[in-house]
Formats: structure tokens, sequence, C-alpha cells
């Protein structure tokens, strides 16, 4: 009897679609193709009725491993009612879509049906269209009267629910947890009788208390949304984490989704429920888990098994998945790079539909030329395309197609039309192009008050450098009332909810730009607000302050009320102050040149509470400024700071992106460089800033000197010594040589010009008494002193030991270079 209840189930499952059909009375359905078919399934309805569904089922599996389209479906059905066997709603939608795409009408008839009306899927009517076009005249629905199920090979039959429903509840008072969760599902839809929902969620609930997960699971929602049911959150949960131990993979997905982003969050179980789902290749949970593999979200990062992830549900319904890895072979992420393959996947991706892909394949025509020809025509077929299935990327491409004139004609209309129906999608980019055409009247008439509009979009948005913009309408009286308060309320206003460090490139440019006219009335007020924070906690608006006032344009700098302050709050034990100034003296900015003060501040900040505090501390220690020098001491010290300061950060990846006091990591630089921009860094978050925020870009500039030259003076050092180590006779090297900064005053006047520059070069490496020979001009005579003095050789080494020479060296100032 063990195996009876499931023979039960198997026969009225089968019996409601018709495959098998009473004793009594046959159901007339389509010929299959295969001449065996008919005999073998009721062979196999035999096997149901004599209590071997395992044998059954064998026997169905067999058939459909051969092809045989109406086995495949069948098994499809009992797979997604549990019929028989363990219920998988994922593994019976891809047995009943092989089946339609194979040639079976009935599978997509009653495929189209499931995408129309939602049954036990996600309701698609895109999907449903294309099952109902493979269907041809099979077509499946439910008839006004509970017993008739119409449509299969477009004839009506009476595939005897009553015997169906009979067989389920035999088997359902016999304690068999699928049938009651089937018969649950009978009192829902009302075959057979009245609809009762009380006796359904009995049935639910004694299906569920036996561990049985589609019921659970179903539970689980009622009380989540108090659907038949009051709600209660703590039974929701416990039926979901009964479907989920059940080993439903909805469930598994749904519970990993509650645990990660639910108040009481419990990352590491959530990623293990993810990773469970995605054992179970629950689409859903495929793309998200492999998403968080490729780019090392909570899990450690590895893109040949996202990759791996990805692939197990490439052939599942959602175009998303062959999207994935389709990438993932156009970047070579997790694989070997392979357009062709990745152009293969994204043309099947945009047969299904699928904007990014016909985004995708119009790029890919845009950026890899055949022969050395692009392909303009099909990149921009391609690219409309995706438009018009409101992709918005694409939008902005054939707006800036259209802009530059890209394998067209330059067009500012076209190209403002596009940029107009991404920016309406959201797009903050778009946003800012449609306001400066507005400003501009490119292509368009000239609309002041509209571009503001478009600006105030993009910074609502939470675009930092649209915020502060719109301070530039009020300086300039553009589209607003001209108001140069307004202008600074503006900035102030986004600095309130961002760090200085975001958004300091921003408000530097629209000071240096403020017109002549206004800047007098923009330094009184710049300076009544630094005389009101006088007195009170530091705040971000006084680091702005004090930034402006030392680094600040001409009409606005004060650079000894900046080190008065700073001095101030460092005697009210400030870190922020201290580690400032401890750079100010090391620096030799707007202060003596002071390694001991500097290294005594570090001492102070080290003392107070947190670990943070000793970041300063650690940089001396490592390049042995005023003290003796230990590498690993600094280096500990430093890492022990990392997790809260910034300034510890851009240090280490200063470290790792040169070799110093560690071996070179250039990944580690990456990820030390972007935590401290996240910490607010300004010297990390203007170094990505200048990069395009490209943290490879801003790692090379390591190499460059001045992007922190206390550092680069201990880097020389490190580098001189192991240089006279060698002992090997050769010519001064150049360690570093930047080119000379370019007079403002000749950049005004648009002139070129040459100095030539005599001077000695010590055995230390450095240079002095350095002399214009000659110069075209008293600004470039002063421009090249002042690169030449910032200049490091590995001297010249003669005999084994280094010499000092003189050297002559011509300067070019060319605007065209600079």
């Amino acid at each position: 009897m063990a195996q009876l209840p499931r023979a039960l189930i198997a026969c009225a499952s089968l019996s409601c679609i018709g495959l098998f059909a009473s004793s009594e009375t046959p159901a007339p359905i389509a010929a299959p193709p295969q001449t065996t078919v008919s005999t073998t399934l009721h062979e196999i309805e035999s096997l149901l009725k004599n209590s071997d569904p395992v044998e059954a089922c064998i026997r169905l599996q067999s058939l459909a491993d051969q092809g045989d389209t109406s086995a495949l479906f069948a098994l499809g059905y009992l797979q997604e009612m549990g019929a028989g066997l363990a219920l998988d709603e994922d593994q019976s939608l891809h047995s009943m879509t092989q089946a339609a795409e194979r040639g079976n009408k009935t599978a997509a008839g009653y495929l189209a049906w499931k995408f129309e009306y939602g049954f036990l899927t996600k309701r698609d009517l895109q999907k449903a269209a294309r099952f109902l076009a493979l269907a041809g005249d099979a077509r499946f629905s439910t008839a006004p009267i509970p017993e008739d199920w119409l449509g299969l090979s477009g004839r009506t039959f009476i595939p005897k629910l009553a015997r169906a429903f009979l067989w389920l509840g035999d088997a359902a008072s016999e304690g068999d947890r699928i049938a009651q969760f089937n018969l649950a599902q009978y009192y829902f839809d009302g075959r057979c009788s009245a609809p009762d929902f009380r006796l359904h969620i009995r049935l639910l609930r004694q299906s569920a208390d036996k561990n049985f997960g589609p019921a659970a699971l179903k539970l689980s929602l009622y009380y989540r949304h108090g659907l038949l049911t009051e709600k209660d959150a703590a039974q929701a949960r416990h039926y979901l984490h009964i479907a989920a131990e059940a080993g439903v993979p909805r469930a598994m997905y749904a519970l990993s989704e509650e645990l990660l982003e639910s108040d009481s969050k419990d990352t590491a179980e959530g990623l293990r429920w993810l990773e469970l789902a995605a054992i179970k290749k629950h689409p859903a949970a495929c793309l998200d888990f492999g998403r968080r593999l490729r780019g090392g979200d909570g899990i450690p990062k590895d893109e040949r098994r996202a990759l791996e992830v990805f692939q197990s549900v490439v052939d599942a319904e959602d175009s998303t998945t062959i999207d994935e890895v389709a990438y993932a072979y156009e970047y070579g992420r997790g694989t070997a790079p392979d357009l062709a393959h990745a152009r293969t996947l994204y043309e099947k991706s945009a047969a299904r539909g699928s904007a990014w892909a016909k985004y995708r394949l119009g790029m890919i025509a845009l950026e890899n030329p055949v022969d050395g020809k692009t392909d303009h025509a099909t990149a921009i077929r391609w690219l409309e395309a995706a438009a018009r299935d409101e992709q918005s990327s694409a939008m902005v491409q054939l707006g800036a197609i259209y802009q530059n004139g890209i394998g067209v004609p330059a067009d500012p209309a076209t190209a403002f039309m596009w940029y107009e129906r991404a920016a309406r999608e959201g797009r903050i980019e778009a946003q800012k192009t449609v306001a400066w055409y507005l400003l501009n009247g490119t292509g368009i008439e000239r609309d002041d008050e509209e571009a503001f509009t478009w600006h105030s979009l993009a910074a609502k948005q939470g675009d930092l450098q649209a915020g502060v913009y719109l301070a530039w309408y009020y300086l300039e009286g553009r589209g607003v009332e001209k108001s140069i308060p307004a202008a600074l309320d503006q900035v102030l206003g986004v600095l309130d909810k961002n760090p200085p460090g975001q958004i300091r490139e921003e408000i530097f440019g629209l000071l240096y730009t403020t017109p002549v006219a206004s800047q007098a009335e923009m330094r009184a007020l710049l300076l009544d607000r630094w005389a009101a924070l006088a007195g009170k906690s530091e705040t971000a608006e006084e680091r702005l302050l004090v930034d402006l006032l030392i680094n600040g344009p001409d009409w606005l700098r004060d650079p000894a009320a900046a080190i008065a302050r700073l001095q101030h709050r460092c005697d009210e034990k400030n870190l922020w102050a201290m580690e400032t100034l401890t750079l100010a003296y090391v620096q030799h900015h707007y202060v003596p040149h002071d390694y001991k003060a500097s290294y005594a501040l570090a001492q102070q900040a080290a003392a107070l509470p947190g670990k943070a505090t000793a970041a300063a501390l650690g940089f001396h220690q490592a390049v042995g400024f005023a003290c003796e020098a230990d590498e690993p001491a600094g280096l500990a010290l430093l890492e022990a700071a990392a997790p809260e300061s910034g300034f510890a950060n851009y240090l280490l990846a200063q470290f790792h992106a040169l070799g110093f006091a560690t071996p070179e990591n250039l990944p580690k630089a990456r990820q030390y460089l972007l935590r401290s921009a996240e910490l607010n860094f300004q010297l990390a978050c203007s170094l990505l800033h200048r990069s395009g925020h490209d943290p490879d870009k801003a790692v090379q500039q390591f190499g460059a000197r001045s992007a922190f030259p206390a550092f680069d003076e201990a880097l020389f050092a490190n580098k001189l010594a192991t240089h006279l180590t060698t002992r090997t006779d050769s010519g001064a090297t150049p360690f570093w040589q930047p080119p000379p900064i370019y007079p403002s005053r000749m950049r005004i006047l648009d002139q070129n010009g040459e100095a030539v520059v005599r001077f000695e070069l010590t055995v230390e490496g450095r240079t002095q008494n350095i002399q214009i020979i000659k110069a075209t001009h008293p600004e470039f005579a002063t421009a090249a002193i002042k690169t030449v003095e910032q200049w490091r050789f590995l001297p010249s080494m003669t005999g084994g030991k280094p010499v000092q020479i003189r050297m002559q060296i011509p300067l070019i100032f060319n605007l065209r270079e600079q």
C-alpha cells in the first residue's frame, strides 16, 4: 500500500489533461508522431494503476530521452503537479518547453495557457504569444463547466475530473501529502465541487506539516500577504523555512532574499540559501548568485564559476541568462574572449525579445570593424531596435552617433531627440546632455529654464556634478533669477548630503569660473560662513572652506587663516586637523618644512582613541621621517588603521602600487584606493576624478611624482640606496623629471617659448646652483627653475662611487603639447 497513494495521484493528474483517459470513456487526443506511443502510454497507465509509479516514471523518462514529445510533455506535467514523483516546477517548465519546441502542439497550447494566465509561473503575454504560434490550432483553456477541459488538439473532451477527484480523495485520506496538496487545489478552483477556501487551507496545512514544500510555500505566501487568512509574518517565515528545507527552489530563493534584505539581516545564511537555490537551477537565483560571483559581492570573486552558474540555466525561457553568458564571452569574464560566440548568443536572445541583446549587437557592430570597415548601418539598425524596446543605453548611443556624425551626417536635432528620450527614461548623463543642448541652443531653440529643469532632475537622482552646476545658473542668472546667496546655498546644500571629497573638483571648478563681478560678494559670504563656524564642532563645511582658503582661487585664498584654524583644531585633539597639518609640514604646504613638527603631531594623533588615529604615525615609521625607518612596523599600523582611515588606505594604495615596504600588487592598490575614496579622503577622490573614475588609470599615476611628495622623497631615498650599493659605473639616470608647468600669463597670451637651464647634480641625485643660460621670456625662466628644482636623478657613478656633475638642458614650452 505504500505506493498506492502516489499512483492514484499520478493517474488523477494525467487524467485531468487527457493523457490517460478513464477505462469508461477514452479521451480523444491528438495522434502522436511515434506509432508506439499510444500503446506505451497505456502500459504506463497500467503500471500506475498497479501501484508502480516509479517504474511508470522511468518508462516516461526513457521515452522522453528518445525524443518522444508526448512522453516529455506528460513527464513535465507530473513534475509540475508533483504527481507520482517529486514536484519540480522549473524542470517541469523545461520539459514542456522542449516538447513544444520539438513540435508538440499540445505542449505548446498548454504553455500558452500557463503564461497567459500566470499558472504556476510569472504571467508573460509575450511568451504566451510565442507558444500560441507554435500550438497552431491546438488550444488549452478552462471551460465554464468545471468537469470540461477544452482545447487539446482543437477538440472537446471530458477526462472525468470526478474520477480524478475521487482518486485524490482516497490518497489524501490515507495521509499522502501530495494528494492533500492537489486536493487542496481542487477545492480552491472549484473543480467537482463549490470552492471551499477553508478546506483548501486545512489540506495545505496537513500537507505542509508533512514537510511538503509546495504546500508550505503556498501557505507562506498566503500568510505574508493576508490571502484567504490573516496576515502573520511569523507563520509566513515558518512555512517558508519548511518549503526551503524541503528543497523547493523558489522557496530557497525567497528565503535568501528575506535574509539578505530584511531588517533581521543574516548575510552568511542568506548567501548559503542563495547558493543552494542556484544549485537547484532556480533561474533568478542563478542570475543573482552568478552576478555576485562575478563581482565578488559578499563572496569570493570567481568569474569562471559565475559563467558555469549562468550556463546551467541558459536554456531557461528568460533571455537574461543568455545575455549574461554572451557578456562573459564578449569581455572574457571567466573564459577566453570569443566575440563570434557572444554575437551568436546575443542574436538568440534578441530573437526572444531581449532589448539588452539588441543593444550589445549594435555596439559590437559599431566597435568591431571587419576588414577595417565599420558596419554603421547594422549598428544603427540594432540600436534603433533596442531603443524601440525602451533600452535607454541604446538611446544614449544613438544620440552620440547623430551628435558626432558617426557613420551618418551629424544631425543635432536627431541627436537631441534620442538624448531626450533617454533623459525621460531617467538616464542622468542624457539629462545633463539635454540641458547642455538647451543652454547652447544646439539643434534646438535655446531654453534656459528647461535646461535648469533637466539639471535639477539629474541632481535629484544624486548626481553631484549636476547638483553643484545648479549653482552656476544662480551665478549667471540663467533660467533663474541671479542670486549669489542662492548659488552658495545650493553648493552647501549638496555638501550637507555628500562628503567634501566627493564634490571637491566640482566646487573648485565653479569657484574658479565665478564671474569677476560676483567674486567680492561670494568671498564675503564664504568668510561669513567661515567666521560662523569658529568655536563650533568641526564639520564638512569647515573642511571644504579650509581647502578653499589654501588651494582655492586667488580672490579667495587665505592660507594663514586656514592654518590658524587647523592649529586651533589640533589643540582640540581633532584627528582630521592633525592629519591635514601633518601632511602640510611634510609637503611644505603654506607652513615651514618641518618633519619633526609633523612627527610630533602624528604621535599626538596616535594617542587618541581608536586604531584609525595611528595612520600618520604609520606613515612616518614606514618612510623614516624624523624617526628611524621601520617599514614592517609602519605597514602594520597602516593596515590596522585601514578599516576606518582614508589616509591609511591611500598610503597603502601607494605602497602596493610602487612596491614600497611590500611587494608590488596592483589589484590591492586599486582596492585600497577605492576604499580611501569611499572614506572620502580628499587626495583619493581627486586622483580618481582626474583619472575619469578609472581606478586602473589612477593607480598608474602613483608612478608620477607629486602624487604625495613626502612619500615620493622616501621612495627616491630607497631607490638611491639600492643604486649606490651596485657600485656599477654609469651616467646619471633621471628618476623624476616632470615636465614644466606652463606659465598662466604665457598661456593667456598664447605664446610658446624655451629656457636653457644649467645646474649641478649632486652625489645625492639632487639639483643645485640652477642657472638660466637663456630664455625667450622671464616667465619661462621662472617656470624652468621651479621645474628643475623638483627633478631627481640616480647620480653618475665612476669607480664605484657617485660623482657630482654639471648638466645643461633645454626646456621647451609648447601649448599644443601641453
